[in-house]
């Protein structure tokens, strides 16, 4: 067995300090046994300049912060003790140049299986393909023959773990990084945009764990019995019930994408979004986490936070006489049911409260299986209405004109 030793390594090596959570605090080079480089002070001022740097033409297109930080780590090494520092900004453009190419990423997403392809804005959504996973089986038998029999078993391992979910296709154009990050945060907006769009997200405890592949695991327990100092049994079992898992027809999609989450298409265009849709998008992405949670006190906070970022005009305005009395107008034209909207979300409000500062368990079923019914709506309303307002004020005027001229805000 070899040892690597100092006289293999070529060049200076580059180190950095990090935390326990795998944050770089400093960056450093060894020259001459001594360590030379950016710590404390020194490594702040590289992060700055490297986040006023993404926000300059031409590095504020397909670049990531880590291939801009390394960068401009790998001048000031080059330049160190130079009395006539090469370009800064030629060495990056030099280098972004070289690193940029196109890239196709596939993103898998658990929890949901769909019939057919289909396309939203510049992703595409799709079974995941079999076919691909075994033909990387079979290229790397060829160039490892020795190892056909590990391959295989990984292949089919991979197969069976992969080869039924979805998955989020993207092609994107910059450096490795920027496009790994773009294609796993698409994957994420994806996930969202399912959690909200199923039944699951009608209800207050039955989980939608649709998230990137790897994210979510189905929580167990293992009891052993023991009897003089002896293990008599084990037992293993689950710990979450209500779980949700979705195979999307594809006349299923159709039927949604014509009642108005065809809008979702806004969120994956590379487009600037208007202020309304920003806020839409935050309040469904916030609901949307809450979808995906076993634990019915997070899905409170979770569909009550993006009721009060869509509904609330500033942080000054009062919650409780606010919110439920724009979501009744919203999204219910009789005024009897309205009151009772109203009354409903007052209850809501009073068991996250009690929840928060008390520590209270929520087990209110009927209050909440009524609260997420109409907080689901109202974000769906908001949803179908988005390319009307432009503003998020405009919104809330549009409400307020309803509520003193009576009828419902419509598309």
């Amino acid at each position: 067995m070899e040892t690597i030793t100092d006289r293999d390594i070529i060049g200076e090596p580059k180190l950095s300090y990090t935390d326990i959570t795998g944050r770089t605090l400093a960056r450093y080079f060894a020259k001459e046994g001594h360590e030379i480089g950016l710590f404390d002070g020194g490594y702040d001022a590289l992060r700055r300049l490297v986040e006023q740097t993404l926000k300059t033409k031409p590095f504020n297109q397909g670049l990531s912060p880590e291939f801009l930080e390394e960068q401009v780590f790998d001048w000031w090494i080059e330049n160190y003790g130079a009395d006539k520092p090469s370009s800064l900004s030629e060495h990056l453009i030099a280098k972004a140049d070289d690193a940029f190419s196109e890239h196709h990423l596939v993103i898998p997403i658990s929890a949901i299986e769909i019939e057919r392809p289909f396309q939203i804005g510049d992703v595409l959504v799709a079974p995941m393909n079999r076919q691909m996973l075994t033909e990387m089986g079979k290229a790397a038998k060829e160039k490892n023959p020795e190892q056909a029999d590990i391959i295989n078993k990984k292949i089919g391992d991979f197969v069976r773990e992969l080869g039924h979910l979805t998955a989020v296709q993207v092609k994107v154009v910059g450096e490795v990084g920027f496009a790994k990050a773009h294609a796993e945060r698409r994957a994420f907006q994806v996930a969202e945009m399912l959690r909200f769009m199923s039944p699951a997200a009608l209800s207050w405890n039955v989980a939608f764990p649709c998230f990137p592949h790897g994210c979510h695991h189905n929580r167990t327990t293992t009891v052993l019995t023991v009897a003089d100092n002896a293990i008599l049994n084990i037992s293993e079992g689950l710990l979450d019930y209500g779980m949700f898992s979705w195979r999307m027809t594809f006349a299923e999609l159709d039927r949604d994408m014509k009642n108005g989450f065809s809008n979702f298409a806004s969120f994956f265009k590379s487009a600037p979004l208007t202020p309304f849709q920003e806020r839409v998008g935050k309040a469904i992405s916030t609901f949307s986490e809450g979808v995906g949670s076993h634990n019915v006190n997070n899905r409170l906070v979770y569909a009550m936070s993006s009721l009060e970022h869509l509904f609330l005009r500033d942080e000054q305005e009062p919650i409780q006489s606010g919110v439920g009395d724009r979501i009744a107008f919203l999204i219910e034209k009789e005024g009897g049911k309205r009151r009772e909207i109203v009354a409903n979300f007052k209850k809501s409000y009073s068991l996250r409260s009690k929840q928060i500062h008390h520590l209270s368990t929520v087990d209110d079923e009927k209050t909440l299986s009524e609260f997420f019914k109409n907080s689901w709506m109202a974000l769906y309303r908001a949803l179908t209405l988005m390319p009307n307002f432009t503003t998020h004020l405009e919104f809330l005027n549009a409400i307020e004109n309803v509520k003193y001229g009576g009828g419902r805000t419509e598309a």
